[in-house]
């Protein structure tokens, strides 16, 4: 029975399962960047501008070998590394395949994933995480963002 929200920027305090929720959906899937080259991610657009909070920074990272999305190389042989895609509230850098690296002209991220040998590598999330702060809950001051709503 709540009522619909409306478009626009909003104050989000979440426990770290629905960080890791929102990591993956709202800012994950928009960061592939198979969806760049074919023209279908908005986040493209936002690229080196301020779309969260100054304490707001999102990693992807597949050298995280313990958990679940970790790997030492992707399926096209990059070594794994993490990528910094929103710091400190500025949007960096989508993930990459070798193919929308070089056609976006931009340094891979090792995300290269395959479904099997047979089928074509596309750039896909591994582990997408927002990094822990020091900041506590209390409100921050209200400042204008350049960013879509998630």
């Amino acid at each position: 029975g709540a009522e619909r929200l409306k478009p626009g920027g909003y104050d989000v305090v979440v426990d770290a399962e629905w960080a890791g929720i929102i990591a993956h959906e709202c800012f994950g899937h928009g960061m592939e960047t198979d969806l760049y080259v074919r023209e279908r991610a908005l986040s493209r657009l936002y690229l080196g501008k301020q779309i969260a909070s100054d304490i707001v920074n999102l990693f992807d990272d597949p050298s995280l070998i313990k958990e679940s999305g970790g790997f030492f190389f992707d399926d096209e042989g990059a070594l794994s590394s993490s990528t910094h895609i929103i710091k400190n509230g500025i949007l960096m850098r989508g993930l990459t395949d070798l193919a929308s690296a070089h056609k976006l002209h931009l340094a891979p991220s090792a995300n290269g994933r395959r479904e099997s040998f047979a089928r074509k590598a596309y750039a896909r999330m591994t582990n997408t995480f927002f990094a822990g702060g020091g900041s506590s809950v209390s409100p921050a001051p209200r400042r204008s963002r350049t960013g879509p709503p998630c």
